[in-house]
């Protein structure tokens, strides 16, 4: 959520992560769609993803993780 704050509060994307002494780091949020598979919370999170995964490139031993549900995601509506 951080990538949404305004300009005057530090939005934050993926390549604003400094990776050094990380051994884990866990993307905020997919969801899972009505067909029960994982699915991107909004369609620009797609690059997003790529961009997570590519800070691996600077951190041999890093681990990506993605996150699934998050706050608003508490109510399974109609499948």
């Amino acid at each position: 959520w951080a990538r949404y704050r305004s300009a005057s509060c530090d939005p934050v994307s993926a390549a604003d992560i400094h990776v050094n002494g990380y051994t884990h780091l866990a993307y905020s949020f997919a969801k899972v769609g009505a067909d029960l598979l994982i699915a991107p919370w909004e369609a620009s999170d797609v690059a997003e993803y790529a961009a997570f995964n590519d800070l691996k490139n600077s951190n041999s031993g890093l681990k990506t993780l993605i996150a699934i549900g998050g706050w608003s995601h508490n109510d399974p509506g109609e499948l």
